[in-house]
């Protein structure tokens, strides 16, 4: 029927010209329509003789292979019907492990936090190198440094806030419990400020970490702290001290609060033979005295000789030049603001004071101190200057006592 169609179309076209009238159009399409339904209508329905031939063995259909079909495949478009419904889009495929995209995308996030909050420092950090006066004409030796310790008076108050998130960056709460946790029976604290290290004291308080608490078939837990002496040239910095010390342990017996210049004037432990402290602790205390070697001399003259330490947490010049240059850069700036010189030479006030070295760290480019000292057995004189290099410090059998023994 497709081919008379197409033969009667093509006559008439060459009769008129080769162009159809509106009418003939109108035929022809309804003409085609009606054969091309009727063609698939018949391909869809099998034939009765094919009905009759296929008689199933089993329930299961068997599908020919297409090279048995010996009829060519009909390539032309099978007919729409718009009455059926639309085919779906295909789901796209899962993960098989969703949680892998997930860390996959956590270290990368992480990562670009980091390298933000980097850029962000060293660009401020550089700006404030380049805005503030100093440089290499900064003074370096304590004798040159002017006194600023006044300056505690003025910012007591905020100070605790002012360097909370330095102090965390650096690592630095763990270093004072690390250190405060080991000193024992009558302590001494000089530079004590607000007091930052009162929570890590072994204190022997009743009800206070079970101290005083009574196990069956075991002694009475009791702390380690007999006293503590805590020392200050800053009135401000001892009161705010004091007042953490009642919110921290409320009803407890307050330490000893003495108002004084550690370097000239230290009171004797409450108790004890020999008037002398089994431990002296300082932490951040060097940069901000007016004369550090005059101050550690003072110290070795008020711990025992038979196991006393003294335990430093300094910070100062680093081994880095680059370091050493940017804290000179910056000292006369940062002694005015928070009044502390940071740029001394720690390891040169250690070895001019005479204490011997049991065991010293360092952190963060040189810059940070964890010192363990003690007094030496002959008494401490300007020729005593033992070096702070690792050969010098103490032989073994002496290195086993050291109140910190992961070193």
């Amino acid at each position: 029927m497709e081919t008379i169609c197409r033969r009667e179309m093509y006559m008439s076209l060459r009769a008129r010209g080769g162009i159809p009238s509106p009418g003939e159009l109108r035929v022809w399409s309804r003409a085609f329509s009606r054969t091309s339904a009727k063609a698939a209508k018949s391909r869809s329905k099998p034939s009765k003789k094919s009905q009759k031939a296929a008689k199933p063995s089993s329930s299961l259909s068997i599908i020919k292979p297409y090279a048995s079909n010996t009829s060519k495949p009909d390539t032309r478009l099978p007919s729409i019907d718009s009455s059926s419904p639309p085919i779906a889009a295909p789901e796209p495929k899962t993960p098989l492990n969703p949680l892998l995209d997930r860390y996959r995308r956590t270290p990368l996030i992480g990562m670009g936090i980091m390298a933000f909050v980097i850029s962000g420092y060293v660009g401020f950090f550089y700006t404030n190198l380049k805005n503030t006066p100093g440089g290499e004409d900064a003074p370096k030796d304590a004798s040159a440094q002017p006194d600023v310790s006044v300056r505690y008076d003025e910012i007591a108050r905020k100070f605790d806030a002012s360097v909370e998130y330095e102090e965390i960056a650096m690592r630095l709460p763990a270093k004072r419990k690390d250190m405060v946790s080991q000193a024992h029976g009558h302590i001494l604290e000089v530079s004590v400020g607000t007091g930052r290290n009162l929570e890590y004291y072994d204190w022997d308080f009743d009800g206070y970490k079970d101290v005083g608490k009574r196990i069956p078939g075991k002694p009475v837990n009791r702390g380690s702290v007999k006293s503590l002496t805590a020392v200050d040239i800053s009135p401000e910095m001892v009161e705010v001290a004091k007042e953490k010390f009642a919110r921290k342990f409320p009803g407890m017996p307050q330490p000893r609060w003495v108002v004084a210049d550690a370097s000239k004037d230290i009171p004797s432990p409450p108790s004890g033979p020999d008037k002398k402290y089994d431990a002296i602790i300082q932490t951040m205390g060097l940069c901000s005295v007016h004369d550090p070697v005059a101050l550690l001399k003072n110290l070795g003259n008020h711990v025992k000789e038979d196991g006393g330490r003294i335990l430093l947490l300094e910070h100062g010049r680093g081994t880095w030049r680059a370091v050493n240059w940017a804290l000179d850069k910056q000292a006369v700036g940062h002694a005015l603001e928070h009044g502390c010189w940071w740029n001394r030479d720690i390891e040169a006030i250690v070895e001019e004071s005479g204490l011997e070295v049991v065991n010293y760290d360092t952190y963060f480019f040189g810059t940070t101190w964890c010192l363990e000292l003690r007094k030496p057995k002959s008494p401490i004189t300007e020729k005593t200057t033992p070096s702070l290099s690792l050969s010098t410090i103490l032989p073994t059998e002496e290195a086993k006592k050291s109140w910190w023994p992961l070193w």
